[in-house]
């Protein structure tokens, strides 16, 4: 493939073409997916599959036809002139993602190795493009499908035959360009993730244009919300990034500039456990650093909390921890009845710490709970009338005896 060079595609005929493609379409993900939902579990899978995209490349070509009409030929010339176009857009994509990661190659090369950015395979995401080429992740990840994630949280909670599973935890996402004239920026739009259980979009920013989110050189973070349910990294996944800027001379958002139009994959290959990482992705503006890992042991921690009605509003901030990492649960001004639920990912052998500021009255409060695997319900004595609660999932991977079970631990309060 990489010595198909594009000024060749007008010489080639049918059977090159229809001998090419297949090896244009292939991807990592697709070859090496051995456990995802919908497919084969086994362990033969990826091999079967592997064989399977050989036989198709090496396949003996069909006798050819003879013409038996003008039209037919017009037919067959419109067919081939699709296909070396589909096969010049893959090798356009392709190309792209060779030179962000080249990019990084270099940068790399000039930092110490503390400071080493990790290289992450990026694609482009131009959606007409990926359509018409076809190429591999884009329909392996259903690229074309912009729903939600159906899978809910907690869907595995009291299942002893599940294990704790590598799964993807995103700490950050963070601005590093320069900020035009030295102002802010307003960006809004979505980053998801399409994970090995099931690729659709589970949501850690989704912000629409008139909650735009602002940046500058003091605050450049992105809110990162928390997801839907836990992101499984069996072996494969991918990140999914729309992030527009908010233009101030139009009320238009097809005025408005794009900040980051990428997607991110990984598979087994790709996926460093156990590691915290920083991947960066080029934008019009400049870069994005997204930081982030892979806990071999991962459990998804879903936090039910109900905070009370009182007869004067107050602040409140809930943020999780987990070991040096931190995820705002909660952030608002509350005086009637309030519930709501949050997602957070830990590592099986480490506490969840759940802490609570705010201001109540003319008084402050500062509260923290400490809670292990399998605790349940707990009330919080610091918040006004707030009762947590705390339920502990796998992502349904069976227990083979070669990974740790989720197991209880004692309560601790802190």
């Amino acid at each position: 493939m990489a010595a198909t060079d594009s000024r060749r595609l007008a010489d080639l005929d049918d059977d090159e073409l229809d001998r090419l493609l297949p090896l244009i379409k292939v991807t990592p993900f697709a070859a090496h997916r051995t456990s995802a939902p919908g497919g084969c579990g086994c362990p033969c899978a990826a091999t079967r599959r592997m064989e399977e995209g050989q036989a198709s490349s090496e396949r003996t070509p069909n006798p050819p036809t003879v013409a038996q009409s003008s039209l037919d030929n017009s037919k067959k010339d419109s067919e081939k002139a699709l296909r070396k176009r589909s096969i010049k857009m893959a090798m356009k994509i392709i190309n792209y993602s060779e030179d962000c990661m080249r990019k990084i190659v270099e940068l790399n090369a000039t930092l110490p190795l503390d400071q080493h950015f990790f290289p992450a395979c990026i694609w482009p995401r131009d959606l007409e493009d990926l359509r018409f080429s076809k190429i591999g992740f884009y329909v392996d990840y259903r690229l074309n499908d912009t729903s939600p994630t159906t899978w809910g949280c907690k869907r595995f909670a009291h299942e002893d035959k599940y294990v704790a599973s590598t799964m993807l935890r995103i700490n950050g996402l963070v601005f590093t360009g320069d900020f035009p004239h030295g102002r802010s920026m307003h960006v809004y739009g979505f980053v998801a993730v399409r994970d090995d259980k099931e690729p659709l979009r589970n949501y850690i920013f989704n912000v629409s244009r008139e909650k735009a989110c602002q940046l500058n050189l003091d605050s450049p973070s992105l809110e990162i919300s928390p997801p839907m349910r836990g992101i499984s990294v069996w072996d494969s996944a991918l990140i999914e990034f729309h992030l527009k800027v908010k233009g101030s001379d139009s009320d238009s958002s097809s005025d408005d500039d794009i900040l980051i139009n990428a997607c991110m994959e990984f598979d087994y290959e790709t996926i460093e456990r156990d590691k915290k990482l920083i991947s960066r992705i080029d934008g019009l503006f400049g870069l994005l650093d997204m930081r982030y890992i892979f806990l071999k042991n991962g459990i998804e921690a879903t936090i039910n909390i109900d905070l009370g009605s009182t007869s004067e509003a107050y602040d409140i901030l809930l943020v999780a921890f987990s070991g040096e990492d931190s995820m705002t649960l909660y952030k608002d001004r509350v005086g009637q009845h309030t519930k709501f639920t949050a997602v957070v990912i830990v590592p099986l052998d480490e506490l969840l710490h759940i802490k609570a500021f705010g201001t109540y009255g003319s008084s402050h409060f500062d509260g923290n709970i400490a809670v292990p695997l399998a605790e349940k319900k707990s009330g919080h004595k610091n918040l006004p009338r707030a009762c947590l609660e705390v339920t502990f999932s796998t992502m349904g991977y069976y227990n083979t005896g070669d990974v740790e079970q989720m197991t209880a631990r004692t309560a601790i309060l802190l």
